[in-house]
C-alpha cells in the first residue's frame, strides 16, 4: 500500500508540474457549442491584439464557453467607443459567425470610415489667465485628428490653471460635439470661475511648539494672500523637506463659496531613530571594489530641530593585476575605513537654514601612501533666492594626517615634494554656490545644474599650507524626443599655491573619465617592480578637467525596465595647474547597458575604448579598454 501511495503521489506531482501548477483547464462535455476563435476584418487604426484584450467574449474564449449575445451586443459597443474616442465618428460594427461541429468562430467586421478633424473652443476663462497657456495644455492642434485622450488629459491642469489663480471655487464644464456631417469634432472647456478667493486662517495640528513653528515658517503663503494650488503644493513638499514627518497634509476648506477659505495643515512626526545599511560593489578593469555603510540617526535632542548621526564606511578594494577572482582573498587589497559623527541643526538663525558639525576618522589606503587622521568641519547651508534653486554653503575645515606604507616607487625627494614626509595640518574656509534647475536631482530630463567650489586654506584658518582651490561645474539635460535625453557636463579643478597631498585631484572611473579605471588618471611616478618590469604609481595633481555628452535613451524588453547609452568623455590632470591645456584631453568613446531598479539611480554596466594618448608615459599607457560596474548617474 505504501508503494501504491507513493506511486500516485508522485504521478499527481508530476501532473501539476506539467500544467505550470496551475488548475487544469475545465473539461467540456461533448455536445456542448463554445467560442473556438475571434477574428477582426477591416481594422487598420487598431490592432487585432488591442481589440481582443478589450472584449468580455474574450473571458468566454479563453475558457472554452459558448457565445454570449449580451456580451456580444457590448462587446460592439465597445469596439465603436474605441474607434469613435480616436475620431471615427461613423465607425460600423458589424459581426457574423461560422459553426464547425461545436466549434463557432466569430467575426467582426468593421467599417472604420474617415477620421474627424480637432477644433478647441474655451471660454469663461478669468482675466488672470492666458488663453495661449490653457491652449497649449490641449495636446491637439486645430485640425488635427481628434484623441479623445487628448481631450481628456487636458481638463485636471486645465482647472489647477484657474484654480491657481486665486479661484478656488471655479467649476470646468467640459464636453466634446461632433458633427458627423462635416466629419469635425469640436473641444469645447466652458469655465465657471467663481469668485476670487484668498487665504484665511492656517491651523497646524498634529504637533506643536517648535515643530510646528517651523512647519508653518515652510508655508508658501500667508493669510490674506490670493489662493494658489501652486502655494498648497510647495508647501506641502516643504514640509516633507525637514525630514521629520512621515505624513504632511494641506487640507483646504472648498465646502462653501467664501471668499477666505480656511487651511488645516496635519502632521504626523516620523519615528526618531533610524539605522540604515547598504553594500555596494564595482568593477573595472583594474580592481574590485566593495562597500558598506552602516549609521544610525537620531532627532528630536536637544532641540526638536536636531539630527545626531554616526556612519560607519568601510570599503575593500582588491587590485586586479595576476589576481583572479575566485581567489580575491589572496590578492593585494587597499581597505579604507571612515567613522563619521555629525550634528545638524534646521532653522539656525532663521527658517531654512541649516547648520552642520561633522568629525570623522580616516585610515585610506591609497595607491602611494596609507594616510590615517581626523577632520572637522563646520558649514551653513542657506537658500538664496525665494525659489530655493540657489543654494549657498559657508564651511570650515580642520584636519590632520599621517601617511605612513609609501610605496617603494616613491624616493625621499619625491616624498618631500609631495608633502607626504611629515604630518599634513590642514585648515580652509569653504564656500559653494549652487544653482539646480534640474528636473529631477537623481534622473533628470530637462535642465541645468552649475556650481561653483572655493576654498582659502593658511595660517589664518589654522593650516599649515597656503593654497587656493577653485572648482566650477556645470551640467546640462536636454531631451530629444524618443531618442532619449542628450546630457552634458564639465568640471574645472585648480589649486593654486601649495597643494596639500589629500586635496591633489585624481580622475577616471564610473562619474568621471571613464576610459580609465577609478584614479588612474593621474600623474605618476615610474620605476621597475622587484621582478624587473616597468612600473608606476599615482600621487595626483593640482589641475583637473573633466567633460562628457552622453546620450540617454530607455527601453522595456519583456517588462525589463532598462536603458542604453553612448558616451564620449574627456578629461586630463596635471601636475600644475598652469599646465592644463583644453586642447589636448585624454578621449574615450563607450557604451552601456542600464537597469532602472533602485531608487538612488540606474545600476550601470559601461564599457569605453581610449582614443587618444594610450603611448609610454602616458597614464594607463598601453591600456585602451576599460568596463564598470556601478550605480547611479555618471552626471
Amino acid at each position: 500500500m505504501r508503494v501504491h501511495a507513493m506511486a500516485a503521489l508522485v504521478a499527481a506531482v508530476a501532473a501539476v508540474a506539467a500544467c505550470g501548477g496551475k488548475a487544469p483547464a475545465r473539461v467540456r462535455r461533448p455536445g456542448t457549442e463554445y467560442l473556438a476563435a475571434i477574428e477582426f476584418d477591416g481594422n487598420k487604426t487598431i490592432s487585432s491584439e488591442a481589440l481582443l484584450r478589450g472584449l468580455a467574449l474574450n473571458r468566454n474564449l479563453k475558457a472554452g464557453r459558448a457565445l454570449d449575445e449580451y456580451q456580444l451586443g457590448i462587446d460592439v459597443t465597445r469596439i465603436e467607443g474605441a474607434y469613435k474616442k480616436r475620431g471615427f465618428l461613423s465607425v460600423v460594427v458589424s459581426t457574423s459567425t461560422e459553426t464547425s461541429g461545436d466549434a463557432t468562430t466569430l467575426f467582426f467586421t468593421i467599417q472604420e470610415g474617415p477620421r474627424a478633424t480637432a477644433s478647441v473652443e474655451i471660454t469663461g476663462l478669468p482675466p488672470e489667465v492666458d488663453p495661449e497657456e490653457a491652449r497649449a495644455l490641449v495636446k491637439l492642434e486645430d485640425g488635427e485628428p481628434f484623441m479623445y485622450a487628448a481631450f481628456d488629459e487636458a481638463k485636471a491642469p486645465m482647472l489647477a490653471l484657474v484654480e491657481d489663480k486665486g479661484y478656488a471655487h471655479a467649476q470646468l464644464d467640459a464636453s466634446v460635439i461632433a458633427d458627423r456631417a462635416k466629419n469635425t469634432t469640436t473641444l469645447r472647456y466652458w469655465f465657471d470661475p467663481g469668485p476670487k478667493v484668498l487665504w484665511g486662517d492656517v491651523k497646524i495640528v498634529g504637533v506643536e511648539g517648535p515643530l510646528a513653528d517651523a512647519a508653518r515658517a515652510r508655508l508658501a503663503f500667508k493669510p490674506g494672500d490670493p489662493y494658489s494650488t501652486k502655494a498648497a503644493a510647495a508647501s506641502q513638499q516643504a514640509i516633507y523637506g525637514m525630514g521629520r514627518f512621515k505624513t504632511v497634509r494641506v487640507d483646504v476648506d472648498r465646502s462653501s463659496l467664501a471668499t477666505v477659505v480656511p487651511v488645516k495643515v496635519s502632521l504626523e512626526e516620523s519615528t526618531r531613530w533610524e539605522a540604515r545599511g547598504g553594500i555596494g560593489a564595482g568593477i573595472d578593469t583594474l580592481t574590485y571594489q566593495a562597500r558598506l555603510r552602516a549609521s544610525l540617526t537620531h532627532v528630536g535632542w536637544p532641540t526638536p530641530l536636531t539630527t545626531l548621526g554616526v556612519e560607519f564606511r568601510p570599503a575593500y578594494t582588491v587590485l586586479r593585476d595576476n589576481c583572479d577572482f575566485f581567489e580575491v582573498w589572496n590578492c593585494d587589497y587597499e581597505p579604507r575605513i571612515r567613522l563619521l559623527g555629525t550634528a545638524t541643526q534646521q532653522d539656525l538663525f532663521r527658517p531654512e537654514v541649516k547648520g552642520e558639525l561633522t568629525g570623522g576618522l580616516d585610515y585610506l589606503t591609497l595607491e602611494a601612501y596609507t594616510q590615517q587622521g581626523a577632520r572637522l568641519s563646520l558649514g551653513i547651508d542657506t537658500p538664496i533666492a525665494a525659489s530655493k534653486r540657489l543654494q549657498l554653503h559657508l564651511g570650515y575645515l580642520l584636519a590632520g594626517y599621517d601617511f605612513t606604507d609609501i610605496n617603494a616607487l616613491i624616493g625621499p625627494t619625491t616624498a618631500a615634494r609631495l608633502g607626504i614626509d611629515h604630518f599634513e595640518r590642514l585648515g580652509a574656509f569653504t564656500e559653494t554656490l549652487a544653482l539646480d534647475f534640474r528636473d529631477n536631482p537623481v534622473s533628470p530630463r530637462l535642465g541645468l545644474y552649475a556650481e561653483l567650489r572655493l576654498a582659502q586654506g593658511g595660517a589664518f584658518a589654522g593650516g599649515a599650507y597656503h593654497y587656493t582651490q577653485v572648482m566650477p561645474e556645470l551640467r546640462g539635460y536636454v531631451p530629444v524626443g524618443p531618442l532619449g535625453v542628450l546630457a552634458a557636463h564639465a568640471r574645472l579643478g585648480m589649486l593654486l599655491g601649495d597643494v596639500p597631498p589629500t586635496e591633489r585631484f585624481y580622475s577616471g572611473g564610473a562619474s568621471s573619465q571613464r576610459g580609465f579605471a577609478e584614479r588612474r588618471l593621474s600623474p605618476t611616478v615610474d620605476g621597475i617592480d622587484a621582478n624587473g618590469n616597468p612600473t608606476s604609481v599615482v600621487i595626483g595633481g593640482g589641475g583637473l578637467i573633466e567633460t562628457g555628452v552622453e546620450l540617454r535613451t530607455r527601453f522595456s524588453p519583456f517588462g525589463i525596465k532598462a536603458g542604453g547609452v553612448v558616451f564620449l568623455d574627456g578629461g586630463d590632470v596635471t601636475e600644475d595647474a598652469y599646465d592644463l591645456d583644453p586642447t589636448d584631453l585624454h578621449w574615450a568613446v563607450g557604451i552601456g547597458l542600464r537597469f532602472y531598479y533602485l531608487p538612488i539611480g540606474p545600476i550601470r554596466l559601461e564599457a569605453a575604448y581610449r582614443l587618444n594618448r594610450t603611448g609610454p608615459g602616458e597614464p594607463a599607457g598601453g591600456d585602451r579598454f576599460n568596463y564598470l560596474l556601478s550605480v547611479g548617474e555618471a552626471f
